[in-house]
């Protein structure tokens, strides 16, 4: 989760330009996995909130993300890059 706050709009698309690779492709899959992520993040509230209250937040890094990325869901984009090394 760390490496998200890293990874801003264009980055990754710059870091594999940079490592030598041809972006073919970008897709927003946003809308696509958003269903799924509301389904785990109702899966995660009681568990993620639960390890918080014990101070303990940090052990559920998969409901932590769930919950936290639906909550802020206008701050992130899923997006699928399709590259090819020449």
């Amino acid at each position: 989760m760390p490496g998200m706050l890293t990874l801003t709009h264009g980055e990754l698309e710059r870091l594999l330009r940079q490592t030598g690779f041809a972006v073919e492709s970008v897709d927003d899959a946003t809308a696509k996995v958003l269903p799924m992520l509301w389904a785990l993040s109702v899966l995660g509230r009681l568990p993620y909130a639960l390890a918080r209250g014990l101070g303990r937040g940090n052990r559920t890094v998969n409901a932590m993300a769930a919950v936290e990325m639906y909550r802020h869901q206008d701050t992130w984009r899923y997006t699928i890059c399709a590259a090819t090394k020449p």
